[in-house]
């Protein structure tokens, strides 16, 4: 098959005429409070967010969490472990 391409809409490639290119959002990580969100500012403390992060970590239960205790975190969510 020369000239067949897979494409970003599915493993056949096929599209309905019209449709709008997928949108991905990319996870920006908060420098202040290192919570992952897909928004410009942080939900959580108004800071500026960050493209440039590493680690994750998944908070459920901050109040029984030495994880979350150590990190300074008092909130359930998801949290860069380093943020640039």
């Amino acid at each position: 098959m020369s000239g067949w391409r897979r494409t970003a809409a599915g493993p056949r490639g096929a599209r309905s005429a019209g449709s709008d290119p997928m949108v991905i959002k990319v996870p920006k990580a908060c420098k202040k409070c290192s919570h992952i969100t897909d928004e410009d500012v942080c939900p959580l403390c108004a800071g500026q967010t960050s493209k440039e992060w590493q680690g994750y970590l998944i908070v459920v239960d901050h109040s029984r969490s030495e994880i979350a205790r150590k990190m300074g975190l008092h909130v359930n969510g998801k949290f860069a472990l380093r943020v640039r």
